[in-house]
């Protein structure tokens, strides 16, 4: 089934202050019967288990994931397409910010030829080196002791 405006709509609900995508109830429509159970059967248990709650998972990557007939979307993207009607465009800007530098946390923006600094998905700052932007990053860590789950094993 292709993921439309009207479909993700039907199925979900964006609370704008929290951010979060919230299951609605799905019509019978949406479920097969399968051996004993029936279609009816099988939507009122989907309903009373899912329907009111959030929506998808978090990930070590900072993006929610919600998983809808088998196939995965990034949170963000569906909220996009949910109040804009279209899928959003996929950046150069974007493409650009993600490429690592080779240090977690520490992202090389080419336009502005600095260096940007997130520790735990959390924007820091923007630096004019790789060598400041590691100080700075490692100084933000010490303070507020949150360590990267990618750095908690790694040895000195």
């Amino acid at each position: 089934m292709k993921m439309t405006s009207d479909l993700a709509n039907e199925l979900l609900s964006y609370d704008a202050n929290s951010g979060k995508l919230i299951w609605k109830e799905r019509h019978v429509s949406f479920f097969v019967g399968s051996g004993h159970f029936t279609a009816d059967h099988i939507c009122k248990i989907w309903n009373s288990k899912f329907a009111g709650t959030v929506a998808g998972m978090g990930c070590d990557d900072d993006y929610s994931r919600i998983r809808i007939f088998g196939k995965r979307y990034r949170a963000h993207r569906l909220i996009h397409l949910m109040v804009n009607g279209s899928w959003p465009r996929k950046s150069s800007e974007h493409r650009k910010r993600t490429s690592k530098t080779g240090v977690t946390g520490i992202y090389y923006q080419a336009k502005a030829r600095k260096y940007e600094v997130r520790v735990n998905g959390v924007y820091i700052g923007i630096y004019q080196t790789i060598d400041e932007a590691k100080k700075i990053k490692e100084d933000m860590k010490l303070r507020a002791n949150a360590y990267h789950p990618n750095e908690m094993n790694k040895c000195a």
